[in-house]
Parts: C-alpha cells; sequence; structure tokens
C-alpha cells in the first residue's frame, strides 16, 4: 500500500501571505467579467484569470467579435480593433484592482508546492480561512523551495477539515 503524506501551509509564510491574496483578490473577476462582456457587446460567463493577456470563450460572442481572438480565445494583436480592446481590458484590470495578481497554480510553481513527476499525486483544497490543504503519495518537504511554507498534519486532520469545507458547501 502506498504512503499518502497530509500537509497544511504555513499561514504565515510568503506562500501563505500569497494564498490570502488570491482569494481576497478572486471574486474581483466577476466585476472584470461583466465589464468585458460590455466591451465586447456581448455577456459572456468566463474568462481566463490572466491579467496580461485577455481569453475568452469566443463561442459566447458574436462573429465579428470573435474574428479579433484565436481560435482557443487569446485575444489577438495584429489590429487596431484588438489591441484597442487590449488597452481597454488592462485598464478594467487596474480599475479593478487586479494588477499583480497570479493565479493558484502559478502560485504554486513559485513556491515549489507541486507534483515533479507523473508517478507522483497531489491533492488540495483551500479552506474557508484560506489555508491550504494537501494530500500526496510523497514527502512535499523534500521538494519545498524554502522552509516553512507547508507543515505535515495527519491524514486525520486532512479529512476533518475536508469533511468540514464538504458539509459548509452542502449548506448552500
Amino acid at each position: 500500500m502506498e504512503k499518502t503524506y497530509c500537509f497544511k501551509s504555513n499561514r504565515d509564510s510568503a506562500y501563505g501571505l500569497e494564498i490570502r491574496k488570491y482569494m481576497k483578490l478572486l471574486p474581483l473577476w466577476g466585476e472584470v467579467i461583466a465589464k468585458v462582456g460590455g466591451l465586447l457587446g456581448n455577456p459572456i460567463t468566463a474568462i481566463a484569470h490572466e491579467v496580461d493577456e485577455l481569453w475568452i470563450d469566443v463561442d459566447q460572442v458574436s462573429p465579428e467579435i470573435a474574428k479579433l481572438f484565436t481560435r482557443d480565445g487569446k485575444l489577438k494583436k495584429n489590429s487596431k480593433a484588438a489591441n484597442d480592446i487590449r488597452k481597454k481590458y488592462l485598464q478594467i484590470i487596474e480599475d479593478v484592482g487586479l494588477e499583480g495578481f497570479m493565479d493558484k497554480p502559478r502560485i504554486n510553481f513559485i513556491y515549489g508546492v507541486m507534483r515533479t513527476s507523473q508517478q507522483q499525486s497531489l491533492a488540495s483544497f483551500i479552506s474557508s480561512e484560506h489555508d491550504v490543504y494537501f494530500k500526496a503519495n510523497y514527502d512535499m518537504l523534500d521538494r519545498e523551495k524554502s522552509n516553512g511554507y507547508i507543515e505535515p498534519i495527519t491524514q486525520i486532520q486532512f479529512e476533518e477539515k475536508h469533511l468540514e469545507g464538504l458539509k459548509k458547501n452542502d449548506e448552500f
């Protein structure tokens, strides 16, 4: 049987602070989605959480607007109209207060809190207190770039916190 390792982020570490910042800024993307929909003249429901480049689901916009984006949804750079949209998008990001926003995968990469091979498995969730809980089949402390970002916990602590979060979600 494979050994299971469980960890919790250290909330006072640079990683913990970055995760709390991420969780604080994450709801602001709803405002960005609404403003980008207004900018494009089409209601959109999804957008990539990328502050430097606009990525959308091109199936949600008119064919005329879709021509300004690549097939995978990235805003092109080869037209005046696309460059105008880019400038306005960057202004929306600034107005909403999302400049400097990093998504969770990027934060994990920067702090080395990730798996390094396909043989490794890693599951995580963020608690209502904005702590990240990890369950892995390898010792993450061997990989961590700097000491103190995560701390070991028992599998029981991990499961209890996970169930607590599931219970809170069921109440809504």
